[in-house]
């Protein structure tokens, strides 16, 4: 090997020895931004759940009253406070229903009242929002537990073509809380067999 090739591969290697750490820097600083952008994003998101995790506050009080009642408690225990917003709840969803047409007196529902409930979205609901609109999804019940527990009973062959059959395929997915995207999931009337069609009364 010539004295000149000595010389270049020598100059290679110091120059690999020289740039390996600030490589592996620019790797790991670029893994730290990624990383440090996704956290921010989810924080922002969270910061009310990730703030009573770690026991912080959200809010900080300028000359505080240390005998000042700042947020009075209106119940002493939580099931009185969950009792309350449940009959809240019912007040207010019995104020904010309209009876837009009652033909025939058809409504109140007699009990053993046949109903077919349509749209995909009778078998995923949206129960609430986020914050105070939040609720246990996995505690409440379906439309159908609802109707059956007034006793009215519930068109299955309508309500399986929904939940597992054809029409399943254009539910939105995202039932429980609120749907993230502004769009019509509903099957189109192309999949409505004579079996589904014939079992609406």
């Amino acid at each position: 090997m010539t004295e000149a090739k000595k010389q270049k591969k020598q100059y290679k290697k110091e120059k690999r020895k020289f740039l390996s750490p600030w490589k592996a820097l620019t790797v790991w600083s670029l893994i730290g931004a990624i990383g440090f952008g996704i956290g921010t994003s989810l924080a922002s998101i969270a910061d009310n759940a990730l703030a009573v995790f770690v026991s912080g506050k959200m809010m900080k009080l300028v000359n505080e009253d240390p005998g000042a009642v700042y947020y009075p408690a209106d119940f002493t225990t939580e099931e009185e406070m969950l009792a309350y917003g449940e009959k809240i709840s019912r007040q207010i969803e019995a104020e904010g229903a309209i009876l837009f047409k009652n033909e025939n007196n058809a409504l109140p529902l007699a009990a053993d009242s046949k109903v077919s409930c349509f749209s995909t979205s009778s078998v995923n609901l949206v129960y609430g929002g986020t914050g105070s609109g939040t609720i246990d999804t996995s505690v409440a019940d379906t439309l159908k537990d609802a109707l059956e527990k007034a006793g009215v009973l519930v068109n299955e062959t309508l309500w399986d073509f929904y939940k597992t059959g054809a029409a399943s395929e254009y539910s939105s997915g995202e039932a429980g809380y609120f749907p993230k995207k502004s769009a019509l999931y509903e099957a189109p009337w192309s999949v409505y067999t004579e079996d589904v069609l014939s079992s609406v009364e």
